[in-house]
């Protein structure tokens, strides 16, 4: 996948937010998270942070299926939707 319709991650990270329960304020850190290959940031500590990383790994992967990223891909181009 090198093209992404803006509207189709959009769409993808709403979906996964309110799957989830996480609020919107979270979407941006929700999308630079799907395109981070390191993933390293995916355990849960422990301390009941909110939120917890469990459902934003969760909302990584949701978006990451829906839009048919793979790993080492790394972002694709970002393609307006046409009318």
């Amino acid at each position: 996948m090198t093209e992404l319709r803006v509207t189709q991650l959009e769409e993808a990270l709403d979906a996964a937010l309110l799957d989830q329960g996480l609020h919107p304020g979270f979407k941006a850190w929700i999308r630079r998270l799907v395109f981070d290959e390191k993933d390293d940031w995916r355990m849960c500590c422990g301390n009941h942070c909110e939120p917890c990383v469990l459902p934003m790994a969760t909302a990584v992967d949701q978006v990451r299926k829906q839009i048919g990223w793979q790993e080492g891909e790394g972002e694709p181009s970002l393609q307006e939707a046409r009318r």
